[in-house]
């Protein structure tokens, strides 16, 4: 007799800021880990936005509110995905993708920018940015973005 078991977990942890894991369903004992996306924006209104309509996903996320602390956790952490928002205190989301880039890090990356048309001439040359999130953004746009750059094939039931 062929027995399934079907689990629901979820695992959260608040670490520098905020690192939040979950973790899919669970058949027969075998883990499928979620897709782990890092969003990088100085303003916490757009961070908690992202950080729940990605984890309603089904998304495992990581924040970080300055481009140091992007690089840190990029250097630290294996990531699916960075969102991450051009103009941030410190080091803007050129220099971040910059210095991620010299660490050999080579994470899929959707930009986030008000200013849509000069930022795409300066990011047009560099194939770790795979999508540009004009702000303000649509939520049904962000879970495109993400779903194409992580290439998920979805079940149609």
């Amino acid at each position: 007799m062929l027995k399934v078991y079907f689990i629901k977990v979820g695992i959260a942890g608040i670490l520098s800021g905020r690192i939040v894991y979950r973790y899919r369903d669970i058949w027969g004992g075998f883990f499928m880990k979620e897709k782990r996306i890092l969003i990088v924006d100085d303003e916490q209104g757009i961070v908690f936005l992202l950080e729940e309509l990605l984890v309603s996903a089904g998304y495992g996320t990581i924040t970080a509110r300055t481009g140091r602390k992007a690089i840190q956790i990029a250097e630290e952490e294996y990531l699916d995905l960075i969102i991450l928002d051009f103009q941030l205190p410190m080091k803007n989301g050129l220099e971040v993708i910059r210095e991620i880039q010299s660490q050999g890090i080579t994470t899929p990356i959707i930009m986030m920018t008000g200013m849509s048309e000069e930022i795409e001439v300066l990011l047009k040359d560099i194939d770790q940015v795979k999508g540009l999130l004009k702000k303000p953004f649509d939520i049904t746009e962000v879970i495109t973005l993400v779903e194409r750059n992580l290439k998920l094939d979805k079940i149609q039931v």
